[in-house]
């Protein structure tokens, strides 16, 4: 379920360190067009042999269910809290007060993404909204916990 969608969020939480910043633009220039300098054959980019190695994978049940709420639409807190009672119909509620925990540490561990937006002019009297937006590292860890929950469903002891 979350493989194809993990190819349609962002990679704003990768890095590449071709393009660390180092340098200035002349430096480059000038060992571009040095004769001295041959040129290097391009590598090909080496896939990682487990591309979630040294990220925290453990996530609560909570954490999950609001990376879940997340895919496909940034939400903001509000829509969050209604959306779950409403997949709940009512039989489970969701706090303020355990919600903005949760995505502060869905935030720090890279798994979400957060944006301040001003409400519309005509909306008298509204507070600014916080966005919040699954990352491909958090789609990445929810579809592991699902191939886990899978997992374990098929596990059979050893007899």
């Amino acid at each position: 379920m979350f493989n194809d969608l993990t190819s349609s969020v962002s990679r704003e939480d990768s890095w590449n360190p071709d393009h660390s910043g180092e340098g200035n633009v002349s430096d480059t220039a000038a060992k571009a067009t040095s004769s001295q300098q041959k040129a290097k054959p391009l590598k090909p980019k080496q896939p990682l042999s487990d591309p979630l190695e040294g990220i925290d994978i453990n996530i609560t049940k909570l954490e999950e269910e609001i990376l879940s709420l997340l895919i496909g639409q940034e939400r903001f807190g509000l829509e969050i809290i209604q959306a779950f009672g409403d997949i709940s119909k009512g039989r489970r509620k969701l706090s303020i007060g355990s919600l903005y925990p949760t995505l502060s540490r869905l935030e720090e561990k890279g798994f979400v993404t957060s944006r301040m937006v001003d409400r519309p002019a005509d909306d008298k009297g509204g507070a600014r909204r916080k966005y919040f937006k699954i990352t491909h590292r958090g789609m990445m860890v929810l579809a592991e916990a699902e191939q886990f929950r899978r997992r374990l469903s098929e596990w059979q002891p050893a007899t």
